[in-house]
Parts: C-alpha cells; structure tokens; sequence
C-alpha cells in the first residue's frame, strides 16, 4: 500500500497542502477531488520527491519513501504521468516507450511490458516508428501512460489524464486505466478535472479544498453527496 501520512508542503512561506493523509490500495482507482488549486498536483509531487516535506512522510508497504530521490521512488515502483504528458516530441513512439523501459528491469520484462502496453493502446503498437508529435491527442495520452507502465509499476499516478480530449476518448483511456488496475494489479491515484468522470471510474475518492483532505468516502457514495453534487458535479 502506499501511504502518505500528515503530508505537509509548501512553495516559499506558504503552505500548499497541510496534514494530508491518503492510502492508495494495489488493484484500485482511487481519486482525488478538488478544484483547480486546492492542492491535488502538490499531492502528487510530494509523493514522488519532486517537493521536500514540511511535516509528514510517504510510505510504501511501509517503508519511507519520503527523503528519496525521485529516480528512487521510480525504482521502487511509483510512477508518475504528469500533466501535460512531457512527452519527447520528435522521438518515435518506440523511442518513447524505451526512455519509460531503460527503468523497467531486464530484456524479458521490457518485451512483456512492450507487449503489455501495445494490446492495451493497439493503435500505438500500428505507430511505432512515428513521431510523437504526429500522434493525436487521444493518443499521446495513451503514450504518456504508456511510457509510465514500461517502467514496471505497481503504483501509477496520473495527473489529468483527460484534459483537452474529446469526451468519448476520455472514457476510452478511462476504460483501459480501469484495465491496467485490473489486470495488473496496480493501484491507480487519478487526478482528473472532470470529477464525475474519476468518480465513475475509481473505487476510493478523496475531497481536498484550501490543500486540506476534508472527506474521503467510496466514489459512488460521493457521486450521491449533495455538498459534493453542488460544488463539483454541476448540481
């Protein structure tokens, strides 16, 4: 399990998140909730070093994550596919996926990853050898993703994942994080503008406001919240 405990972080003399506890589980979506600032991207930063920690710890089966570099929590299996994909633009599809393998352990599991990946994204494993940059949208989020499973995850956050994608590509690659959760085992934190949209595909959800967590409750009881139905949902 990977836990974040008290989590405190900070940009200068202010205070971006306070106390914050989350547990994400192997096998399970969970989701954070909250409006733009509130403190959901800061989250994930301090989870993978990006940030050091006022207060707080991150943990991972119980071992301190938190002090590590981010090469190191990456090795530890904690891998994050930031907004905005940050993708290498005029490297190959291929050429992507291999940054995300040169962390992914030996010869054989890169080629099962590669296999993992191309079955789960079928239209990237047609583009290898394109450039990135050629790619649609809809697709580069699926490189993104893609890059982030060759490096043998067990916990994958994701930071976005649908922003600028039409509606019926967001419950495609929706549909295939559910899949990779499932299948693989991996516990999934979604950070996802479209609230329903994470609420409907997670099990777990966590509110955060003013970078504080106020509630944390099964995704489906939110869904029927109706403080949560009015601030987030359009109610």
């Amino acid at each position: 399990m990977l836990r974040v405990d008290g989590l405190t972080l900070g940009y200068g003399g202010i205070r971006a998140l306070e106390n914050a506890s989350i547990d994400v589980r192997e096998n399970t979506v969970t989701t954070l909730v909250g409006s733009n600032g509130a403190g959901k991207s800061t989250l994930m930063k301090g989870i993978m070093g990006l940030m050091a920690p006022l207060a707080g710890e991150v943990r991972l089966d119980g071992e301190r994550l938190s002090g590590l570099s981010t090469s190191q929590i990456v090795a530890q299996g904690v891998v994050l596919v930031p907004e905005g994909r940050e993708l290498f633009p005029r490297m190959t599809v291929l050429e992507n996926l291999q940054v995300g393998a040169s962390l992914g352990g030996d010869g054989t599991r890169k080629k099962r990853n590669l296999d993992t990946v191309t079955e789960l994204f079928p239209v990237l494993g047609r583009k290898l050898s394109m450039a990135a940059r050629n790619l649609s949208g809809g697709e580069q989020q699926m490189l993104a993703v893609g890059r982030a499973l060759m490096a043998s995850p067990r916990f994958l956050l994701l930071d976005e994942p649908s922003i600028g994608l039409a509606p019926l590509v967001e419950e495609q690659l929706m549909a295939s994080i559910r899949q990779v959760s499932n299948e693989l085992g991996l516990g999934v934190l979604l950070v996802e503008q479209n609230a329903m949209l994470a609420l409907e595909n997670s099990y777990w959800a966590y509110v955060i406001e003013l970078g504080r967590i106020t509630k944390s409750a099964a995704s489906a009881d939110l869904v029927e919240d109706p403080s949560i139905v009015d601030a987030y949902l359009g109610g």
